[in-house]
């Protein structure tokens, strides 16, 4: 039988404890959530991944939850910057963070559009605007892009406009996501 170094030991009991620890924490920390069924559902309308224009979404969407899993199962909770193991606490707030990210990722699939009306109050105009929603960091939704179409008066709303203006705010959204997460 080989023998192991005290070091080695060590290294592989850190490593055990610390996904123990990791499981134990999903566990207790989060006990109704299902991790894996939350990645698993996405709860978008059906055939929403036939979207040929949201192939790049859809993508990403792949490209974290599969990072995600690896993360979780394989990989040691390690600081990239420090190279020190983290502790229960950040581990916590890493796995909200991608969460957040996902569901940043499923909102850009997805978005609500609202069509509103704001009144520009010098002149009294009432200006067509669409709006979207975005997560922020705490994970709520808020209020973030809009689009003004123009003058109530002299613009008509048709399904080729809202098109038009949906895949604005979808661009904006999507620089806001590569701002929010430069390493894509």
């Amino acid at each position: 039988m080989q023998q192991i170094s005290k070091e080695m030991f060590t290294g592989l009991i850190l490593a055990g404890t610390t996904k123990a620890l990791l499981l134990l924490l999903l566990n207790y920390v989060l006990p109704d959530v299902d991790l894996e069924k939350w990645l698993s559902n996405d709860g978008f309308k059906k055939g929403a991944e036939n979207d040929a224009s949201k192939k790049y979404l859809f993508d990403e969407l792949k490209r974290l939850k599969d990072k995600l899993r690896y993360d979780l199962m394989y990989e040691k909770p390690v600081n990239p910057k420090t190279g020190e193991y983290l502790n229960l606490l950040e581990i916590y707030k890493q796995v909200e963070g991608r969460k957040i990210q996902i569901d940043k990722v499923r909102l850009m699939i997805e978005n609500k559009i609202i069509q509103a009306e704001h009144i520009h109050q010098p002149t009294k105009v009432i200006y067509v605007v669409f709006r979207a929603y975005w997560i922020n960091n705490n994970g709520k939704k808020e209020r973030k892009f809009s689009k003004s179409i123009g003058a109530k008066d002299k613009v008509v709303i048709n399904d080729k406009v809202k098109e038009h203006a949906a895949k604005e705010l979808e661009l904006m959204m999507w620089e806001q996501y590569k701002l929010d997460y430069p390493e894509i």
